[in-house]
């Protein structure tokens, strides 16, 4: 789960900790630019090769159709998002910083700073595309983008810094990784346990970096997707507690991934939110 981070009084920067509110499988994904679709089945002469290979493609929209933006009962559902692939994004008393490292992909080295309210303020948002085609996570972000930055006039930019972190390497013996049984899911990352499938080992260093209070960088050289669920004694577990028995975070990585977290400075992309309305505009 995602959940904010040391502070200043005036700004934040967020990235992995404790918490209780699930977000999706954190990455970097590079845009989709075209969504292949297939004919309708109506009687047609025979197609060649050739001419299936040049059937029409439809450009992804650019924004939703109908979208409802509004600010969350104080004593609101637990924290929601929908699952995707989808035609529609929901989020159910979800805060606007959240939605907004979604957005703009602000997941594991990435950080945002932004103004203290962003954190506490919670909001409602129902959007669809017409149609039925089913947005990927990476195809949905330009759309939450777009209504973001229309409906609360958000503006941002970003600054690459040199900061304080972890690298991530093959520890002696060998990875001990689960290759990925599935597409990605939410995942989510509590005080003891981090949990998530379908990801990259670039991502698995940045949340690991994170829990380990810096950025994570991957020196590793290994490829392909794993899932992980990796236990770890929390850092006010009481004496004595079933979570105290867990080994600490860098024993945990090399007992139960093989890997090994070392410090480093790490080169870190900082989301900077320069503007940002509390109020949205209306639906």
């Amino acid at each position: 789960m995602w959940t904010r981070a040391p502070h200043d009084s005036t700004s934040r920067c967020c990235s992995f900790a404790s918490g209780t509110i699930p977000i999706l499988a954190v990455a970097l994904f590079a845009l989709a630019s075209l969504l292949t679709l297939s004919f309708a089945a109506i009687p047609a002469p025979c197609q060649s090769a050739s001419q299936a290979a040049t059937a029409p493609t439809l450009p992804l929209p650019l924004a939703f159709d109908v979208a409802s933006v509004r600010l969350s009962a104080s004593n609101g559902p637990r924290p929601y998002i929908n699952d995707l692939p989808s035609n529609r994004f929901t989020a159910t008393n979800y805060p606007l910083f959240n939605l907004i490292r979604i957005a703009y992909g602000a997941t594991g080295n990435n950080r945002i700073t932004a103004p203290e309210w962003l954190f506490d303020t919670h909001y409602d948002i129902n959007a669809q595309i017409d149609g039925n085609t089913k947005l990927t996570h990476e195809q949905m972000m330009p759309l939450l983008r777009q209504l973001l930055e229309e409906r609360f006039h958000l503006v941002v930019h970003h600054e690459e810094k040199d900061v304080s972190g972890y690298a991530l390497v093959v520890a002696k013996g060998g990875p001990k990784l689960n290759p990925t049984k599935g597409a990605k899911q939410y995942g989510y990352f509590l005080s003891n346990e981090l949990r998530f499938q379908n990801v990259s080992i670039k991502e698995i260093a940045a949340m690991l970096g994170g829990a380990a209070g810096g950025a994570g960088i991957d020196k590793t050289g290994i490829t392909g997707n794993y899932d992980i669920d990796l236990k770890f004694a929390s850092a006010n577990a009481r004496e004595g507690s079933a979570d105290a028995a867990l080994p600490d975070l860098f024993t945990a990585v090399q007992e139960q991934l093989g890997l090994k977290l070392v410090p480093q400075k790490i080169p870190v992309d900082f989301l900077i939110v320069d503007h940002v309305d509390r109020t949205p505009t209306e639906n």
